[in-house]
């Protein structure tokens, strides 16, 4: 029977390059958002093409910026809208979502089902930002 010597350098060398991979390959095989599906409620916000975001009571989440993110899943369509700009504006909605907020930024990154509601729905509920406050932030 044969003995196999370890350097111990080699061995740490070993270890240290087996974790590292790990760690690496575990980042890009792990999602950067939740893949729970979340209800979220409140202000749909789309003032210009491919520009959207729906403001609840978390806040600002980015739906999508013309010419760069966009989620995947369909829109809201609004029974009632706020005309701001020609045929763009803001509603209420409640949409079934997947998030990110690993970004820096609270995003949708996948609508999985959404429903426009009655203006009455976001203008009653306590829990939202007033329309009047949020068309005026800077986000």
């Amino acid at each position: 029977m044969s003995v196999i010597k370890v350097n111990p350098y080699d061995r740490e060398f070993f270890v240290r390059t087996v974790l590292t991979l790990s760690l690496i390959f575990s980042m890009f095989l792990s999602p950067s958002y939740s893949v729970a599906k979340e209800t979220r409620c409140g202000w749909f916000y789309n003032p210009t093409p491919g520009n959207a975001w729906l403001i609840d009571r978390h806040g600002w989440w980015g739906i999508g910026t013309q010419g760069g993110f966009q989620a995947t899943g369909i829109w809201p369509i609004l029974p009632e809208q706020v005309n701001t700009n020609r045929n763009y504006g803001y509603g209420c909605a409640c949409m079934v979502v997947t998030t990110n907020k690993s970004s820096g930024r609270s995003r949708i990154v996948r609508i999985h089902s959404a429903k426009g509601l009655p203006l009455r729905n976001c203008r009653t509920d306590k829990t939202l930002p007033s329309e009047y406050n949020w068309q005026h932030s800077d986000y």
